[in-house]
């Protein structure tokens, strides 16, 4: 299985996800990880229509509701069935922490900064570098997967 990693907001990682099954890969697809309607990226405010004042407290204290500890158990163990992930640029700290697992534990790590994608803030980042691939085409991340041997 392939783990893609990114952001609800990236306009991309549909794409990806895609591309990726009509390769035949196996996908785990964090917007729909179950195969059923329940809407994950709005997680946080199921549980309080103000999670955006939220204190630091207070998403410290979240973090032990049931939907907390679903949607993390579901996107972990995904991680931990997937061969090899790609993180799909613009993303976020969830998808970089997602991507640092991968590298930690030793299995393949693409990273596709679409051509018209720039980096955040403007900044190249050097821990990029852990990546076994950064590619900017689509058609990139699926030769690398194969030529780092991910099995489909």
């Amino acid at each position: 299985m392939i783990y893609v990693a990114s952001s609800w907001r990236n306009k991309w990682q549909q794409e990806v996800v895609k591309h990726l099954r009509e390769n035949d890969f196996d996908v785990f697809d964090f917007r729909n990880p179950c195969n059923d309607d329940v809407r994950w990226n709005e997680i946080w405010s199921k549980m309080d229509p103000n999670w955006q004042k939220w204190s630091f407290h207070d998403g410290i204290r979240f973090l032990d509701h049931p939907l907390s500890q679903t949607g993390f158990a579901l996107d972990f163990s995904a991680m931990n069935r997937s061969s090899a992930a790609v993180m799909v640029m613009p993303c976020g700290k969830s998808a970089h922490l997602e991507s640092g697992y991968f590298v930690g534990a030793g299995k393949p790590l693409v990273i596709f900064t679409p051509q018209d994608c720039q980096y955040p803030e403007g900044e190249p980042e050097l821990m990029y570098l852990m990546a076994s691939q950064i590619v900017d085409k689509i058609d990139l991340v699926v030769k690398t997967l194969r030529l780092h041997g991910v099995n489909i």
